[in-house]
């Protein structure tokens, strides 16, 4: 789900609320919540997780299963010169 659309929702839930414990949670929530998670990284590793955000928040991200589905073609080609490395050194 695209992170402008994210929010959205997570505004009319608020708006909606009723329970005045469960907004004061939240809202103590929010007011903990650091600016950005990953404080302590280095810079040059935190300009990136904001530039690969500013990706996901363009559409330009790639869903897990064509991650996943790279990461299995690299990982059987990666085995198969294993495979040929082992039978060629015998």
């Amino acid at each position: 789900m695209a992170t402008e659309k994210t929010k959205l929702e997570i505004v009319k839930k608020v708006l909606a609320l009723k329970d005045e414990t469960t907004l004061e949670n939240l809202h103590a929530f929010l007011a903990a919540e650091p600016a950005a998670p990953w404080g302590d990284l280095p810079a040059e590793i935190r300009a990136s997780l904001e530039r690969s955000l500013e990706q996901l928040d363009r559409g330009e991200g790639r869903s897990h299963e064509a991650v996943m589905a790279n990461a299995r073609s690299w990982s059987k080609a990666s085995a198969g010169r294993r495979k040929q490395k082992r039978a060629s050194s015998k």
